[in-house]
């Protein structure tokens, strides 16, 4: 396609019946204002929207108390925030993807794939292996021989979201201890790792999932903690640190969502309050690094991959875990723990790498060698917060 002064951006989304574009609604809203105070056009489609023989999209833009929808031109770029299909949606979906780019339409974040693969890429690179939980696919061997490792270990769906599905699990001398993380206090004892097999997939027929280490992680007022950072590639296409925020559970919980009832908060909040060993730029600056380096090995397997937002566990002493790598990462943290210029910065270079892709700044296949960085070096300043 010839490059266009005034490029448009397409953004793939999902729709709703009560909220057109379900939570990201009001994300997607912005994210289009903000396209056009940078120069672009910009609408929101959804999977099946595209009329190929005509060479237009039925899209959605922003009017005033809602959305209008109507035929729009292709786009010069795609920018991918559809979730929650099932197999064969996800399928159909990747293919019209790739139809864009048979027509030059470059598009960025498509799906990845699940955790267990996030984590056979990622363990591939040996400076993250150190940061990495031990994780298997969810079998009652692999549950055994973790078990027989660690103190505890930690079941989760391989597809799942907002802490939902996770349960954790404790060997006995007979039997076992399991507790689902949406109900902490209604634990049950299981008679074998079979049992705590079947426990965890009820309800969930067809699911993946897997078994991970348990690790000694910091808490905050009886509540898990973890940390998150959102990666981007920036107006050159250099992986940046855009925010970081960190989110804090309820007492008792086992998650620490905010749609759990997780807190919002500046990191150096966290690490004052939880009195974790080493001071705060040290520890900003390790969870900034490894959350690049995640960014680089990823996008190495999937050179198309645009941001990610990196879920980080701390240990008493510092240690930085990756807990979950998200290539659709929520913002609502940002603005909940009042860290505006993070929540304005990560949304601002959606854009602006859109805009990159579009006038052919960067070529997304095949992928770069592997010694070869699309990184620039660790901004601190991007990691600051209260």
């Amino acid at each position: 396609m010839a490059k266009s002064a005034r490029p448009t951006l397409g953004i793939a989304a999902r729709t709703f019946r009560r909220r057109r574009f379900g939570e990201q609604t009001s994300y997607l809203r912005g994210l289009v204002a903000i396209a056009r105070r940078k120069g672009m056009n910009a609408y929101v489609f959804g999977p099946g929207d595209v009329d190929w023989p005509r060479q237009r999209v039925r899209g959605w833009s922003p009017v005033p108390g809602g959305w209008r929808r109507r035929w729009h031109p292709l786009p010069d770029v795609v920018y991918d925030r559809v979730w929650g299909l099932g197999p064969l949606g996800r399928r159909r979906f990747a293919e019209e993807l790739k139809r864009f780019e048979e027509h030059g339409i470059p598009c960025f974040n498509p799906d990845f794939g699940d955790k267990l693969d996030v984590y056979r890429t990622l363990h591939g690179t040996e400076a993250l292996a150190p940061h990495l939980p031990e994780t298997l696919p969810l079998t009652a061997e692999n549950l055994l021989a973790l078990a027989a490792r660690h103190r505890y270990v930690y079941v989760k769906p391989a597809r799942g979201r907002q802490g939902k599905g996770i349960s954790v699990c404790r060997k006995l001398k007979r039997g076992w201890h399991w507790t689902r993380a949406s109900a902490p206090r209604r634990s049950q004892t299981l008679p074998s790792a079979e049992a705590v097999v079947a426990a965890c997939r009820r309800g969930r027929a067809g699911d993946a999932f897997l078994v991970q280490q348990g690790l000694d992680l910091v808490r905050l007022a009886g509540g898990t903690v973890d940390v998150r950072v959102i990666v981007q590639r920036d107006s050159r296409g250099q992986w940046q640190v855009s925010a970081v925020g960190v989110r804090a559970g309820r007492r008792g919980r086992l998650v620490s969502n905010l749609h759990a009832g997780g807190r919002a908060m500046g990191l150096s909040r966290l690490v004052r309050a939880a009195r974790i060993k080493g001071s705060l730029a040290r520890i900003r600056r390790q969870v900034a690094e490894v959350a690049l380096l995640a960014a680089e090995a990823l996008s190495r397997a999937h050179p198309s991959l645009g941001e990610l937002g990196v879920d980080i566990g701390l240990g008493p002493e510092g240690r930085a875990w990756i807990l979950e790598v998200n290539r659709q990462p929520g913002r609502a943290l940002f603005a909940r723990a009042r860290l505006r210029k993070a929540w304005r910065r990560s949304r601002i270079r959606v854009v602006e790498f859109a805009r990159f892709l579009a006038q052919g700044g960067l070529a997304l296949h095949p992928p770069a060698p592997s010694g070869e960085s699309s990184r620039a070096p660790v901004p601190l300043e991007a990691a600051a917060g209260r």
